[in-house]
């Protein structure tokens, strides 16, 4: 994080936000020339002034400094991820093994329809021969 950054986010919020430099200014309690100085860079932010400016852009301290929101409870919502994705994963499994048991049960129906066309093939093939002597 660089405060280059850091200033332009705050520019861009206060856009956002539809205020201008003169309002924030009188609303942290500085001239407009030396709110323009932090949104340019050239003077150093103070936290209760950054605290006042998210509060009046609507925003938090945490997105003008790092750009984004942190994720509260980070570790509870990686917990809850995981067992969203534990419980998918099982009911894929018992899927796939529902898919692979319906299979197997249809190419062992086929090789008994084989078998059986086998056989009568046979007895033709027999019956044939019988009537050609």
């Amino acid at each position: 994080m660089d405060e280059k950054t850091v200033k332009q986010r705050i520019k861009a919020y206060r856009k956002q936000s539809k205020l201008s430099q003169k309002e924030i200014a009188d609303q942290i309690g500085i001239s407009r020339n030396a709110y323009i100085g932090i949104e340019n860079g050239d003077t150093r932010i103070f936290n209760e002034k950054l605290q006042k400016i998210a509060e009046l852009t609507d925003t938090t301290i945490e997105k003008l400094v790092l750009g984004y929101e942190p994720v509260e409870n980070a570790e509870y919502k990686l917990g809850e991820a995981k067992m969203d994705f534990d419980e998918k994963y099982r009911r894929l499994q018992e899927d796939y093994e529902a898919r692979i048991r319906e299979k197997d049960d249809t190419i062992a129906l086929l090789k008994k329809l084989v078998d059986s066309l086998q056989e009568s093939l046979k007895s033709k093939d027999s019956i044939i021969a019988l009537l050609q002597k």
